[in-house]
């Protein structure tokens, strides 16, 4: 059966949202305390299900914690149940399948990671692209070895590489922001040869804005988000067209497949590819500035068997888990096997299950982008513009996509 993330409200409110992914919900528990008040915060983290993890023991860990759910009116804030020490802040006890017996953040590199985040299998090694400088456009395409924290560089000039993808052929799928010379564009890089060859730079001639990250269809198709950061940052000419998702098909021929977003940043495919999810980070500016009333969203699209998009749904709207409590957006996204939805954001790597539930928060300041990678593809490998950092997740992780490292990992789709 297909894995759905959201589902109708009649759906929800028939069966319970929990019971959509785990079967028949739980028996209801009588309370055993008081009521929720601002003197007696009750963790959110209570009221989800174990399932076969140790609970107590990770809880008992000084860099696991629960997240409170405070007031604002007596001023008994939200967050962290042990201050100073937590890095992994549950929110629902689903939260901890995925972490190992004794979860860490390791630092691995110091570079200016910023986006991509695509698996290497054949060398176990991570390709990122740099921070961009907005003066000149340039970003640059590095790779770290995820056993040494080595970091090399691929290519030292590009036309503002951004987000990218590891193509089932084994090519590297590139967004190019471009700059007033040189049209964004995708581009195609033979990691074997080092032969480039620009896949498309325009809707109905039209150049795009700053293509920013994409992923790849079942059927060869790929898929980009289309911002206009790169002329509000000042180093794109005006826009030519709205900002869209675009689809290249394998002919090549450019179809705009999205409409009504701000600012569709970070994107990702369900397991079975029948929907298709789009970060929208209006929230933020490329001038500098942020507004309250645009959305740090995300939003989940079905995929109709031609591959178009259809029945645009809310899926969650991101915000800090502690203070300063403050909207954040939701740039890199990635999905697992189960469903399960990691977000890029300024406190960390926020995790939701598949009905956009809140799961937990693996602290890590303003991740940007982020990979799930190394042998068995459940290493979180996290990029902040100036650090590379890993968490082991536990073993029953399992990235979705990624079909090229699953073929030479021999992981089963």
């Amino acid at each position: 059966m297909a894995m759905i993330w959201v589902h109708s409200l009649d759906e929800v409110t028939a069966v319970g949202a929990r019971s959509l992914l785990q079967g028949p919900a739980p028996a209801p528990v009588a309370p055993t305390g008081a009521a929720a008040s601002p003197t007696n915060l009750t963790p959110m983290a209570a009221q989800g299900p174990a399932g076969s993890v140790n609970a107590t023991a990770l809880l008992n860990l000084p860099q696991v914690c629960l997240f409170q759910q405070g007031f604002v009116y007596n001023k008994t804030g939200s967050g962290a149940s042990k201050l100073g020490t937590c890095v992994f802040e549950v929110w629902d006890l689903e939260f901890l399948e995925i972490l190992p017996t004794n979860p860490v953040i390791t630092e691995l590199a110091t570079a200016p990671a910023h986006e991509a985040g695509v698996y290497s299998p054949s060398d176990n090694s991570v390709f990122v692209t740099s921070t961009l400088n907005k003066t000149t456009g340039n970003s640059m395409l590095m790779k770290v070895d995820l056993s040494t924290g080595a970091v090399t560089y691929v290519l030292n000039q590009t036309a503002g590489a951004n987000g990218a993808i590891l193509a089932s052929d084994g090519a590297l799928i590139l967004c190019m922001q471009g700059s007033t010379a040189i049209p964004g564009h995708l581009l195609r890089l033979n990691l074997s040869t080092g032969q480039q060859t620009v896949i498309a730079d325009n809707w109905f001639g039209l150049e795009f804005n700053s293509p920013n990250d994409v992923v790849e269809g079942p059927d060869g198709s790929f898929y980009f988000t289309d911002p206009s950061y790169g002329y509000e940052q000042g180093f794109k000419n005006p826009p030519q067209t709205f900002q869209s998702v675009y689809r290249v098909l394998p002919s090549g021929r450019v179809d705009a497949v999205a409409e009504g977003l701000l600012k569709p940043n970070g994107i990702a495919f369900s397991p079975d590819y029948a929907q298709l999810a789009v970060t929208d980070t209006g929230y933020a500016s490329g001038f500098g500035t942020n507004n309250v009333t645009r959305p740090h969203s995300v939003y989940v699209y079905d995929v109709t068997p031609g591959g178009r998009l259809t029945n645009k749904q809310f899926f969650v709207s991101t915000a800090s888990y502690d203070a300063p409590y403050r909207p954040v957006i939701p740039d890199g996204i990635k999905v697992d096997s189960a469903n399960r939805v990691y977000l890029g954001t300024a406190d960390g790597v926020q995790v939701f299950d598949r009905d956009g539930s809140p799961l937990g928060l693996i602290r890590y300041p303003n991740v940007a982008n982020f990979a799930l990678a190394g042998p068995a593809l459940n290493t979180l490998v996290l990029f902040n513009d100036t650090n590379i950092a890993t968490v082991q997740l536990a073993s029953s992780v399992v990235s979705a996509g990624q079909p090229y490292a699953k073929r030479v990992l021999n992981i089963r789709p």
